[in-house]
Protein backbone atom coordinates (compact mmCIF):
# COMPACT_ATOMS: atom_id res chain seq x y z
CA UNK A 1 0.00 0.00 0.00
CA UNK A 2 2.61 2.54 0.69
CA UNK A 3 4.10 2.23 -3.00
CA UNK A 4 0.70 2.98 -4.43
CA UNK A 5 0.70 6.04 -2.53
CA UNK A 6 4.05 6.51 -3.57
CA UNK A 7 3.22 6.55 -7.10
CA UNK A 8 0.00 8.82 -6.99
CA UNK A 9 1.85 11.60 -4.94
CA UNK A 10 4.51 11.47 -8.02
CA UNK A 11 2.06 11.01 -10.65
CA UNK A 12 0.60 14.29 -9.23
CA UNK A 13 3.64 15.72 -9.17
CA UNK A 14 4.34 14.95 -13.16
CA UNK A 15 0.40 16.26 -13.70
CA UNK A 16 -0.16 13.47 -16.37
CA UNK A 17 3.69 13.26 -18.04
CA UNK A 18 3.80 9.71 -18.06
CA UNK A 19 6.65 9.51 -20.65
CA UNK A 20 9.04 11.80 -18.28
CA UNK A 21 7.48 9.42 -15.70
CA UNK A 22 8.59 6.32 -16.78
CA UNK A 23 12.28 7.50 -17.69
CA UNK A 24 12.51 9.00 -14.39
CA UNK A 25 11.39 5.11 -12.90
CA UNK A 26 13.75 3.65 -14.81
CA UNK A 27 16.34 5.60 -13.72
CA UNK A 28 16.06 5.61 -10.30
CA UNK A 29 15.88 1.77 -10.89
CA UNK A 30 19.22 1.43 -12.47
CA UNK A 31 21.25 4.50 -10.34
CA UNK A 32 18.98 5.06 -7.28
CA UNK A 33 16.57 7.44 -6.19
CA UNK A 34 16.10 10.99 -7.69
CA UNK A 35 15.60 14.06 -4.62
CA UNK A 36 12.28 15.58 -5.08
CA UNK A 37 13.83 19.10 -6.41
CA UNK A 38 15.79 17.16 -9.06
CA UNK A 39 12.30 15.98 -10.43
CA UNK A 40 10.57 18.70 -9.91
CA UNK A 41 13.49 20.67 -12.21
CA UNK A 42 12.79 17.81 -14.70
CA UNK A 43 9.22 18.77 -15.09
CA UNK A 44 9.88 22.67 -15.61
CA UNK A 45 12.04 21.78 -18.18
CA UNK A 46 10.73 18.90 -19.85
CA UNK A 47 11.12 20.20 -23.27
CA UNK A 48 14.64 20.94 -22.89
CA UNK A 49 14.99 17.34 -21.93
CA UNK A 50 12.73 16.23 -24.66
CA UNK A 51 14.94 18.30 -26.80
CA UNK A 52 18.15 16.75 -25.27
CA UNK A 53 16.90 13.53 -25.57
CA UNK A 54 16.15 13.33 -29.02
CA UNK A 55 19.13 15.06 -29.66
CA UNK A 56 21.63 12.57 -28.06
CA UNK A 57 19.61 9.91 -30.09
CA UNK A 58 20.13 11.31 -33.42
CA UNK A 59 23.67 11.87 -32.22
CA UNK A 60 24.47 8.60 -30.90
CA UNK A 61 22.22 6.48 -34.13
CA UNK A 62 23.92 8.68 -37.30
CA UNK A 63 27.64 9.82 -35.94
CA UNK A 64 28.73 7.73 -33.34
CA UNK A 65 27.73 4.16 -34.27
CA UNK A 66 28.45 4.29 -37.83
CA UNK A 67 31.97 5.29 -36.72
CA UNK A 68 32.53 3.08 -34.16
CA UNK A 69 31.20 0.59 -36.56
CA UNK A 70 33.51 1.36 -39.33
CA UNK A 71 36.54 1.42 -37.10
CA UNK A 72 35.81 -1.92 -36.18
CA UNK A 73 35.34 -3.21 -39.96
CA UNK A 74 38.81 -1.78 -40.64
CA UNK A 75 40.61 -3.00 -37.84
CA UNK A 76 39.27 -6.78 -38.71
CA UNK A 77 39.81 -6.58 -42.02
CA UNK A 78 43.40 -5.22 -41.69
CA UNK A 79 43.98 -7.90 -39.24
CA UNK A 80 42.91 -10.43 -41.67
CA UNK A 81 45.17 -8.65 -44.26
CA UNK A 82 47.84 -9.14 -41.90
CA UNK A 83 47.67 -12.52 -40.81
CA UNK A 84 47.18 -13.37 -44.46
CA UNK A 85 50.64 -11.96 -45.56
CA UNK A 86 53.06 -11.81 -42.54
CA UNK A 87 51.74 -15.19 -40.75
CA UNK A 88 51.08 -17.30 -43.68
CA UNK A 89 52.42 -15.83 -46.63
CA UNK A 90 49.81 -15.78 -48.42
CA UNK A 91 49.91 -13.18 -51.50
Amino acid sequence: MVVAEEIKREKVIFKGDWKLQLVIDNFQNNFGPLTELCKEKLFNRRQEFWTRYVLDLLICNFVVAPCLISFWRGTWDHSLIYLDERLFNVI
